[in-house]
């Protein structure tokens, strides 16, 4: 009943806090065109049709090669530029819709922003204005998002260098960008051809230096310091090692993937905590083990229906604005017999800590999954540098390795000392 009441509890707060970070969403500033005092936008951006290859393809064939481009726009605002890529002597008369035979031309809006924040990189991400491109009786279409690293920064100009280059087959050099609540967002050309559809890369030889109608400067805004980590904090004249030590006996658990299932009645937990933010091992011992397709049991050691996954653990936010902390477990690659079947599971996963800023004895881990599919609730955290960071369990049931869960519920291993989750 207690656990009941404290998972009823625990998805309320998830929903009021989430309400409070759809309202407020914390944000950072991004890079901005400054332009002399007395000018306004808009500014010319451009260069003229000179000669240089230009390629579109995707990862298993170029699709087309021209032989003289232009790239010219407008910088509308502090952020917000257009921008047109003019391509001729095209391969094969590729040429797009409307215009003349060998001559392509793009068309996008775009934003000023960082690549990375850190190592300091920016750059303006174009929407790609969907276009067809026709070679005889065959047409693709080209469209989705085009990352463009633009230099120098800091410093007044009056030539800006926007280079455009695959760095593989199909594949852009750069395929995300950070907005300004810090999230990375995924960015990169399509093409279509009939009902196939793949990521596209778009390769310009050399490196596309554009003269503004202005002078003006890209400034950019000095990343904020890394943010302060959570930590196990131990009472005075305590020392580390700390023992953790759980069970919940009747406790559905399980693995899940697409692959197979292991469905499991009964967890226990252990582990050692080493240091102020270190686990130098964690193990979940699954009781009562069984693979879901065929009822045969499972087991890791000797033990019929017995599965234990070891590993280590370290301390990050999942999300330090809502001060939700969570212990990163490294799985150990498990290897699982269930009859006939061999199964291996390694990976990482997220796992919720609570309470937070209270000492305490009694700590509660929690492993739950997305409406019976084979994800966890929780497959991101911040890293050092505040970076979201994306993890993942992996399931092997003899034909390659699946997306994973594990699933454990709500667990309260406790301490041999009483310690206190700062952040």
């Amino acid at each position: 009943m207690r656990s009941k009441c404290r998972t009823a509890l625990l998805a309320l707060v998830a929903v009021l806090a989430l309400g409070a970070v759809a309202a407020s969403a914390a944000s950072a500033a991004t890079p901005s065109f400054v332009l002399k005092a007395g000018e306004s936008f808009p500014t010319s951006l451009g260069s003229s049709m000179h000669a240089g290859s230009v390629s579109f393809a995707w990862p298993t064939m170029t699709w087309g090669t021209c032989s003289e481009n232009a790239t010219e726009g407008t910088i509308t605002g502090p952020k917000t530029v257009s921008l047109t890529l003019d391509w001729a002597g095209c391969s094969s008369g590729w040429h797009s819709e409307g215009s003349a035979e060998g001559h392509v031309v793009l068309t996008g809006t775009g934003t000023l922003t960082y690549i990375k924040r850190s190592p300091e990189q920016v750059g303006i991400v174009v929407a790609i204005k969907e276009v067809k491109i026709i070679s005889g009786g065959s047409s693709i279409k080209l469209r989705g998002s085009l990352v463009i690293p633009v230099t120098p920064l800091g410093k007044e100009t009056s030539k800006l260098a926007l280079p455009i280059h695959t760095k593989s087959l199909g594949v852009q050099e750069f395929t995300s960008y950070e907005n300004e609540k810090l999230e990375t967002i995924e960015a990169r050309p399509e093409i279509e051809f009939g009902s196939a559809f793949k990521q596209a890369g778009i390769e310009l030889q050399g490196g596309n230096e554009l003269t503004t109608g202005t002078p003006l400067t890209i400034k950019v805004v000095t990343p904020p310091p890394p943010p302060a980590l959570p930590e196990f904090v131990l009472g005075k004249g305590e020392a580390f090692p700390v023992s953790l030590e759980g069970s919940s006996p009747a406790a559905k658990t399980g693995l899940y993937s697409a692959a197979g299932d292991i469905g499991c009645e009964g967890v226990n937990s252990k582990g050692t905590i080493s240091a102020s933010r270190s686990l130098s091992s964690l193990t979940y011992e699954l009781e009562h083990c069984k693979e879901v397709a065929s009822g045969t049991e499972c087991q890791t050691g000797t033990e019929a229906g017995h599965v234990a996954l070891t590993g280590t653990g370290e301390l990050f936010y999942i999300k330090k604005s809502e001060e939700n902390v969570g212990l990163v477990f490294t799985v150990s690659l498990a290897k699982i017999t269930c009859g006939s079947t061999k199964v291996k599971a390694e990976g990482k996963l997220v796992i919720p800590v609570t309470p937070i800023g209270a000492k305490t004895k009694l700590l509660t881990f929690t492993l739950t999954r997305i409406g019976g599919t084979d994800e966890n609730s929780y497959t991101k955290y911040e890293n050092e540098k505040g970076e979201a960071t994306t993890t993942e369990l992996e399931l092997n049931f003899g034909s390659g390795y699946k997306k994973g869960a594990l699933e454990t519920g709500e667990l309260d291993p406790t301490a041999s000392k009483a310690l206190t989750v700062e952040g």
